[in-house]
């Protein structure tokens, strides 16, 4: 489908890009974003909004028992970090 510069550039297309069409009152939708994504995406951002201080401590938890990278860094200031 051929698509005139400002639709794709309203859109946020670019050459190779997929479209969505759907259905909707008094014609068709053209998005790029799949609607039968949408209702999923939306119910984990409500369960990760709603449950941030439990997926906080599962993050924490995980980060201590996993084992520090073998490899390290050092910027110019003489500071090293772990990677």
């Amino acid at each position: 489908m051929i698509l005139p510069k400002e639709v794709l550039a309203r859109l946020k297309l670019e050459k190779g890009d997929t479209e969505f069409v759907t259905h909707a009152a008094g014609g068709i939708k053209l998005t790029p974003y799949n609607p039968e994504f949408e209702a999923p995406l939306n119910a984990a951002r409500d369960v990760m909004k709603k449950r941030r201080n439990v997926l906080r401590a599962v993050t924490r938890s995980s980060m201590a028992t996993s084992a520090r990278p073998p490899w390290r860094w050092s910027c110019s200031c003489g500071s090293t970090r772990w990677n």
